[in-house]
């Protein structure tokens, strides 16, 4: 019994020496555009991250981040001859969970080069925004268009609203980076996720947020 219990320590030893995990922090910028759009505002993430090394250059990666995604509406045009105007400004904070398998190399002593795909998903926690629009195309005597409706948006997440910002507070998509690492420890990061929001009541769809991150890994 010791034996196979010597075997076994012996087994996962060498399974272990040829792997290594690694736990870091990192945040930055998020510049978020809606594809249904022509809006790009700007947001942030931080968080936790996890990186596990089968070997000198392949790996798998995780992190875990509050990221915020604003997103806007700004429609403009008519119908019958009555202009209108439709514009709406979001902000969801969402918890994220991108998981990559990538690639690293070195260049040079004391810096690593490393790209990584995978997919992502999203829970959404919260959210602010404001719904305006001018249903009947009045304008003031400077021809700027009156709100008919002006009001902010008190249930962000729900189903059951009109005038919410998604029926889901799920989101899941594709995400990318590429980005180096210096004296093993500092890191700089460029991200780009391509993201779906699920939802019956949704106004918009697909978005891509792209972000530049720095980060420490222990």
């Amino acid at each position: 019994m010791k034996k196979i219990c010597l075997l076994i320590v012996i087994m996962l030893s060498s399974v272990a020496a040829g792997a290594q995990m690694r736990w870091g922090v990192e945040g930055g910028v998020n510049v978020s555009h809606a594809f249904d759009t022509e809006k790009t505002k700007a947001g942030f993430n931080i968080g936790a991250v996890g990186e596990y090394s089968f070997s000198s250059h392949w790996f798998m990666d995780a992190s875990l981040k509050l990221s915020s995604q604003p997103c806007g509406i700004d429609v403009r045009g008519s119908s019958d001859d009555q202009k209108f105007w439709l514009k709406a400004d979001y902000t969801p904070y969402y918890l994220t969970l991108p998981v990559r398998a990538g690639f690293k190399f070195y260049p040079a002593d004391g810096v690593r080069l490393h790209i990584a795909v995978g997919p992502m998903i999203g829970v959404g926690l919260w959210g602010s925004g404001h719904y305006s629009s001018s249903a009947l195309g009045e304008t003031d005597a400077d021809g700027n268009y009156v709100a008919g409706v002006d009001k902010k948006i008190k249930h962000f997440f729900s189903a059951n609203q009109e005038r919410c910002f998604s029926s889901s507070r799920f989101e899941y998509g594709a995400n990318a980076k590429i980005g180096a690492e210096f004296a093993g420890h500092y890191r700089v990061n460029l991200e780009y996720s391509l993201i779906h929001i699920p939802g019956k009541t949704k106004s918009i769809d697909n978005m891509g947020v792209f972000s530049v991150n720095i980060g420490y890994m222990f």
